[in-house]
This record gives structure tokens, sequence and C-alpha cells, in this order.
């Protein structure tokens, strides 16, 4: 069994959900003490369970002992069963971070007479096979439903599941229907995210080059404004601001403003792209108001974010870094990838990743600072 210290590196929920997708692709159980250890409320939190429990639930797993605050867990994962599923976290807890636990299994399949997945040994003059060789025998594709938090503070929202994640996922030769059938937003839980996921045979590898001329490259930015009728003038003086820092930063931008009838005063969404490359990957950033706080601060917050990854010259954003590399490690060939921050939640993913399978990580940069990872 392997045995993880919930607390090293940031200490947060991402080592469970980790833990939890790549036990049940390589079937190996684990057992993780001091869950969340770093965060204000530690243990299992309702999307944490609620990840713990739709793990179980694709697998067949009875997971009964798992509870609300609870600080240690052992998962002993079975086969996964690729159908149809619903999952309701009863709260604003984040629909994509469970999605985001049971996708892989689901679209892989263990190689064939295999229970367990490994990077096979090459013999004599052989081909060295990669751990992205799967068999696709089950063309059954996964229906996944979850109810829940859609935009909600410190998680991807799912706008970013739908562009940046899904775009990277293609690239990968991973295709996944999303739709968002009804927002909602903290702390009130009563949206509703719906995913098809198809099985793939082979997970392709990313190869990408740093862009050293920065000056030549040119971007494009689209702003989404959810916001409640309540504040109208407010968010108005609010997206105008940050309009206005894109074009001191030579970004043309356009704006979609859309009203919802709950939640916070606004939800600012900036979808950035490379105008230059065709069919570039684009990156979303996000913030979302805060009601103890001024609303004027989130285009500063924002526009720091994307002035950090234009000067980067880098192709992945500093949060998507971590949620590609989980992918990469089962793809057909080495992979490399420049990041415009080193985050320790990259660095504790890996190593999280490191006690599941033997695959090389090569990290080429100082925390916090922009880098290169190369997977062997």
């Amino acid at each position: 069994m392997i045995i993880i210290d919930g607390s090293v590196g940031e200490g947060g929920g991402q080592i469970l959900r980790t833990a939890l997708t790549l036990s049940l692709i390589t079937q190996k159980p684990f057992q993780l003490t001091k869950i969340r250890y770093n965060r204000p409320k530690p243990g299992l939190q309702p999307a944490h369970l609620m990840a713990v429990q739709a793990a179980a639930k694709i697998a067949s797993i009875d997971e009964r002992k798992a509870k609300l605050g609870a600080t240690e867990l052992e998962f002993f994962p079975q086969s996964v069963q690729r159908g149809k599923y619903h999952f309701r976290i009863n709260t604003a807890g984040s629909t994509s971070l469970v999605l985001q636990t049971i996708y892989l299994p689901l679209l892989l399949n263990s190689p064939k007479d295999s229970k367990q997945t490994q990077i096979p040994e090459k013999q004599g003059n052989e081909r060295e096979p990669h751990l992205g060789d799967f068999e696709a025998n089950e063309l059954t594709s996964s229906e996944i439903v979850i109810e829940g938090g859609t935009h909600v503070p410190f998680s991807p929202v799912f706008d970013y599941l739908a562009t940046t994640w899904n775009s990277y996922l293609m690239r990968m030769g991973i295709s996944i229907d999303l739709a968002l059938e009804r927002y909602w937003f903290y702390p009130r839980g009563n949206g509703k995210i719906k995913a098809i996921i198809p099985p793939v045979s082979k997970i392709l590898p990313i190869w990408d080059h740093h862009d050293s001329e920065q000056a030549k490259v040119v971007y494009s930015a689209k702003l989404t404004a959810l916001h409640n009728h309540r504040s109208k003038s407010d968010v108005k003086k609010t997206v105008e601001s940050c309009q206005h820092d894109l074009h001191q930063l030579r970004i043309r931008s356009s704006l979609d403003m859309v009203e919802i009838e709950d939640g916070p005063v606004l939800v600012l969404m900036l979808e950035l792209r490379r105008v230059d490359v065709e069919r570039s990957t684009p990156i979303l950033f996000s913030k979302i108001a805060d009601k103890n706080k001024p609303l004027n601060i989130l285009p500063a917050a924002l526009i720091k974010e994307v002035h950090a990854f234009v000067n980067s010259g880098a192709a992945v954003d500093e949060h998507s870094a971590d949620q590609i590399i989980l992918p990469l490690m089962f793809a057909s060939g080495p992979s490399r990838f420049f990041v415009s921050k080193i985050s320790q939640h990259l660095l504790t993913n890996i190593e999280i990743i490191g006690k599941f399978i033997d695959r090389r990580i090569q990290v080429q940069g100082e925390l916090d600072q922009q880098g290169e990872i190369q997977i062997e």
C-alpha cells in the first residue's frame, strides 16, 4: 500500500484527487493521512468527499467509511466501469474538481490482460511500448452529471474547463463533450454540468517550444462578466477599468455582459488567445468578487496574472500545468512544455504522481518563476 502524507507541499485537496485518479488507473491502494492539513478547515469537505464517493462509485467500491471532516482515508481500487453517473455535492463545492478526479480513469482502459498499469520494459531491439498504449476495446462513452458549484473561488470555473482545459486535452487526442446546464455560485450549490467521456486508445504527447521573441507575439482577449442586476453601475466601471488595462498591454478586447439572477456581484473572466498562431490554446483567467472586498480590486488582480503570463513567453499558465501533467504521464511518448510560473501546487502534484508511476519528470526552474517541464 502506498502511504501518503497529506501535509506535504501545498497540503491541499489536490493530493487526494491525484491519489484517487492514479489509484484507479494503476490499481494500487493507498493510505492518506493529514488530509488538507494546510487548509483553514482541514479534512474532507463536501466537494472532496464527493470526489472520494465518485471515484468509489465508478469502480463499484463501498466507500461509506469516508466521512465529512475525516483527515485519513484508505482506498482499495477495483476495475473502473464506464456508464452513466449522477453526483450531487449538495453545496457549492466545485463540480469541476470532481470531474477532474474521475475523467482520466473513465477514458483509459488498462492494457489487455493486465490489472495494473505499468511502463513495460524494453527487450532487445523491440520498440519500447509507452504507458499510453491502451486497449479501447469497450467503445462505450461515459455520461457524467455533477451538481454543485460551477463558478466558485479557488477552483476552475466551468468556462476554464470548456476552453483552456478542453483545448489541452484535444491536443492529447482526448475529446470530452462538456455542457453547462445551470450556473450556480457560492454558497448555494444548484449548478449542473454534464460531460460525455469517450474512451481513448492512446494519449498524445505535447512538445512545446519557448517563444523568446515576445515582442512579436500578438494577443486578443474576450472579457465575460457574469453579474447580478443589483450593481450594474459598479460592474460597468470595473469592466471598463479592465479593458483600459488590457489596452495598456496592447491587447485588443471584446466584452460580453451576462446578467445572472443570483450569485456574487461579479465573476470576471478573460479568455486570452494568440492572434499570430492558428488554433492557439485559449488561456482563461478568472476572478470572483468577494463581498468583503471592494469590487475595483478585481481588474488589477486579473491583469497581474495576464501580464505575468504574457511576459513569460510560456505556452502553459500556472494553473494549467499541474492539471495537464497527469494525462501526459500516460502519453505515448515524451512531453515538454514551458510554464509561466512553477507553483507549489505543481511540485506537490509531481511528488504524488511519483508514488504511483515510475516515469521521470524533470523540472527546470525555481519555485514561483517560469520554467520547463519534461516528461521522459
